[in-house]
């Protein structure tokens, strides 16, 4: 599990609950959740087409997306997702790369730009930009953590 969503879960969460991993890969995150107790789901490419609203058959109180969203197509769909998937009072944590990212900058955005996504939906919005060295490519990341609670 990454550190800011292990540290995410552990600062938010007094207990273990539902979680929720919009875009979840081969689904590392979901796995490292259910070993500390969450009851974990998680979808992704191609069952679950993310620019479209997704919607589960529960409420979970917490629900997450790692690097996904500078890829969706339809963002309001996905911020409707997001919401449609978080039981009121739920967290909600998005992390994405920011638009001065070397690499990825071109589809990312700063965080003035990624609150307004968020901010109809969501409540108590915060944005942290922080660099990160990515071993696996070899260079450092610029990266946003969007945090919130649903309204």
């Amino acid at each position: 599990m990454n550190k800011y969503l292990a540290n995410f879960v552990e600062h938010n969460f007094p207990a273990p609950g539902a979680a929720l991993d919009l875009g979840c890969g081969k689904g590392v995150d979901v796995a490292a959740l259910k070993q500390l107790g969450w009851s974990a789901f998680g979808v992704d490419l191609p069952e679950v087409d993310l620019n479209l609203s997704y919607k589960a058959d529960q409420l979970f109180d917490f629900v997450y997306s790692n690097f996904v969203f500078q890829f969706i197509k339809n963002k309001e769909e996905f911020v409707l997702a997001c919401f449609n998937n978080l039981r009121q009072g739920g967290k909600l944590l998005i992390q994405t790369f920011d638009k001065s990212d070397q690499v990825l900058g071109a589809k990312g955005f700063s965080a003035e730009e990624l609150q307004v996504y968020f901010q109809e939906k969501f409540k108590n919005i915060k944005v942290e930009k922080f660099t990160e060295f990515d071993p696996g490519h070899q260079h450092d990341h610029v990266k946003l953590v969007l945090t919130a609670d649903r309204v």
